[in-house]
Order: C-alpha cells, then structure tokens, then sequence
C-alpha cells in the first residue's frame, strides 16, 4: 500500500462514534515505516475524531510502525496489544494515549465469516450429537 491508502483506510475505519464519548484532547502520530512511509496523525478533540495527513508535533504519543502492520490491525488480523508486546512497532510518549487511538480504528467486522463460522459449529455440534447417540445406543446393546 501507498502512503495515501494507508491514511485512507484508518480514516474510513476511524470509529467516530467511539470518539465521542472522550472527554480528552488526545493526538497520536503514526510514522509509517518502510513500504508507504510517511506520517500521520489521528486527534480526538471535544468528541471529534480526525486523521490528518501531516505530523503532529504536540501529540501525546507517536507510533512507530508499518503499513502492513497498521493494516492488519486496522483490520482485525492482529490485536494491537499483543503486537506491541511481539515487538511489531514501537510507541514513544504515552502508551495509554496510543492504545485510547488504536481503540476508535476498527474496519467492520465480516458478517459472512462470521456466519460461515457460527454455522460451521452447528454442523459439528450436530455430527457429535449423532456420533454421541451411535456410541450410547451401541453400549446399550
């Protein structure tokens, strides 16, 4: 991805709903590394989230990290706390600050992966309870 998909894509996924219920001033800069360098910044102000395509020398937090990274996070492929800890990008400043910004930036969950799934462990819940039955009436016998 390019710089501008990169800042596109948080900017379409930025929950803004969520971020009305802040009462805080809370900037986080992001510095994109490698493939779409560049940076940005995602600020809550009065209830009002935005993503700016600029750096942000006030901010409370700056997030070190790829595209590809932000991406899969962004997405739900990766929780960002367990990220963090794998060591797959870097926060300097306050780590509250950027774990409250990475809240309010969920793309939507798939509502047909999540059907499939639910109705994938129907069907297992029902072959186990047919397989259950077989076995109990065979032990009767």
């Amino acid at each position: 991805m390019v710089y501008e998909e990169i800042v596109s894509y948080v900017e379409k996924n930025l929950k803004k709903t969520a971020a009305k219920e802040s009462k805080n001033h809370t900037a986080v800069e992001f510095n994109i590394l490698g493939e779409g360098e560049g940076a940005f910044y995602v600020e809550v102000k009065d209830g009002i989230a935005k993503v700016e395509p600029y750096e942000y020398y006030d901010r409370d937090a700056k997030v070190l990290i790829t595209g590809e990274e932000l991406v899969k996070i962004v997405s739900g492929e990766e929780n960002p706390a367990e990220s963090f800890q794998k060591g797959s990008f870097n926060i300097e400043g306050n780590i509250n600050a950027a774990f409250e910004i990475l809240s309010y930036i969920k793309a939507p969950a798939k509502k047909t992966a999540a059907k499939k799934t639910v109705k994938a462990e129907k069907k297992i819940v029902e072959q186990t309870k047919k397989k259950n039955s077989k076995i109990a009436k065979d032990i009767k016998k």
